[in-house]
């Protein structure tokens, strides 16, 4: 006796449309993971810009550091990573003070010395400090500041953590304009593959999909399979291209919480995914509304 055949499912029906065209599918992969990593590295990028200008006066309270003369890549290091090498422990806290306040600099609020013998982050130093962190009223000027703090201290190295951190994002301009431009261009080219690959499976395969519809399968079914072959290999591709960047951004200093970034890419992959769906959306509906007899007829 003949082996029993094996029902057809949804799910056969998708892993043979797959297998039956792997080019098509592997070109679907390789431009949702170039997509999604394009779009995660820019979007990361950009959010790495933002944070940075709030970094400094978010974890150490300062918009000034004064530091002594010599130290200024060691401030401006701490202030870009959140860690630094060791600073000897040099300044009188108290001194600095009071020759701030007989100079009667306009619109400081606090004065704090802060320690970076250990380096790292460093902490509170009320005595002897390496650096000592100014915090300025709201109507202060950072910039007009360290003219006056210059005067009262001529021997102090002034940093504004602002201008240090904009530093940053000059630095980050470049990469972050190629990556914008790279996601762009990923996403356009998904959009025309997807629609043109997507046209080529279907019209590929209009007698089989024909036969489907003949025999009871409904338009949503089609539309459904259709739209699955298009959209499992750019989320599969999606997904690569979503860890992939991730590591490289991993490896980098200062990528802050791993679980956001992994959030961003989780939402890079899903965007490269929609796209290739919508993009496949207008012949998965014409393929679900086609005249099943036409279709066997013209695939005939």
């Amino acid at each position: 006796m003949p082996p029993e055949a094996k029902p057809l499912t949804a799910w056969s029906l998708l892993k043979a449309g797959l297998r039956r065209s792997p080019r098509r599918t592997a070109v679907g992969f390789a431009v949702a993971l170039v997509a999604a990593g394009a779009l995660l590295g820019a979007t990361w990028l950009l959010r790495s810009m933002d944070e940075s200008l709030a970094f400094a006066l978010q974890r150490l309270g300062a918009d000034m550091i004064l530091a002594p003369r010599g130290s200024r890549v060691v401030v401006e290091q701490l202030l870009n990573t959140g860690t630094t090498t060791p600073l000897p422990a040099t300044i009188n806290v108290a001194e600095w003070k009071q020759r701030l306040r007989t100079a009667k600099v306009d619109g400081i609020r606090s004065v704090q010395g802060w320690s970076l013998q250990q380096g790292g982050a460093g902490k509170f130093a009320p005595a002897t400090a390496s650096v000592v962190l100014v915090r300025l009223e709201s109507y202060v000027s950072p910039l007009i500041a360290t003219l006056e703090v210059g005067q009262a201290i001529p021997e102090a190295e002034l940093v504004v953590a602002e201008e240090a951190a904009r530093q940053v994002t000059r630095n980050l301009q470049l990469l972050v304009r190629l990556m914008t431009m790279g996601a762009g261009v990923a996403l356009f080219a998904s959009i025309l593959m997807t629609g043109l690959l997507t046209s080529v499976r279907v019209a590929e395969r209009r007698a089989e999909l024909g036969m489907l519809r003949a025999v009871g399968a409904t338009r949503s079914f089609l539309l459904g399979l259709v739209l699955a072959e298009t959209g499992i290999p750019a989320l599969a591709g999606g997904l690569v291209g979503m860890a992939v960047t991730a590591g490289w951004l991993m490896a980098g200093p200062g990528v802050g919480s791993v679980a956001k970034l992994l959030l961003f890419g989780l939402g890079s992959a899903l965007a490269v995914t929609a796209v290739a769906v919508v993009s496949a959306l207008p012949p998965a509906v014409r393929t679900a509304w086609m005249d099943p007899l036409e279709a066997v007829r013209r695939a005939g």
